[in-house]
């Protein structure tokens, strides 16, 4: 079952019409068009459409494929890292708030610290910094899930993983390419050797 199979079974188990169960959140037309699979929702809309209607976010994407959650949690994902560098307090707020009863442990925790940050900076992060670390470095393969990487990319500042000594200073990487993710025009790159992974941020004209 897909996103817009879920929504309309709600919708009508609950006896609502399109309009009733939307309300203001989107318009009619447009949400038929996301019941029938026409079109995509977005990640905040949503999560507003569960929210009004009390549906649980566990109840909803347990009865959606693997894959749809993946996709969802991706655009979640890429919200918060849009408010993160933003600097959007709101929003990071608003998000984190949304995710609250969400499965996705990694998600809530990533929401956390992005929101703890923008509102009290990196400093007090560094009290909890143990518990963090043993959520992000548990298990055998943590190196292979994505959420766990950017969780450590993210905070890497917070964790102390390196000693800061080139810290100002312009330097040379040398690396695999563990990770690639486009935002618009800036693009964050995680190279990966046998010491750690690294963060990188770049601007696509800025590249030479």
């Amino acid at each position: 079952m897909n996103i817009g199979e879920a929504l309309k079974q709600y919708r009508t188990s609950a006896g609502l019409t399109q309009k009733e169960f939307t309300q203001n959140i989107l318009s009619p037309a447009h949400y038929s068009k996301i019941e029938r699979n026409l079109h995509d929702i977005s990640a905040n809309d949503l999560l507003k459409l569960l929210n009004q209607n009390k549906i649980r976010y566990s109840d909803f994407f347990s009865s959606l494929n693997q894959n749809s959650i993946e996709e969802q949690d991706e655009k979640i994902s890429d919200q918060l890292l849009s408010a993160y560098y933003d600097r959007d307090v709101d929003k990071a707020k608003e998000i984190y708030t949304q995710i609250s009863t969400s499965d996705n442990d990694l998600l809530k925790l990533r929401a956390k610290l992005i929101l703890d940050t923008l509102q009290g900076g990196r400093r007090k992060l560094s009290k909890n910094k143990d518990k963090i670390l043993q959520k992000v470095f548990s298990g055998n393969h943590w190196n292979s899930d994505s959420s766990k990487i950017l969780i450590l990319a993210n905070f890497i500042e917070v964790f102390d993983l390196f000693n800061g000594s080139h810290v100002g200073e312009t330097v040379k990487l040398r690396g695999m390419v563990h990770v690639i993710r486009h935002m618009g025009e800036v693009s964050f790159v995680i190279l990966r050797r046998a010491q750690g992974l690294l963060q990188c941020v770049y601007e696509q004209d800025s590249m030479t």
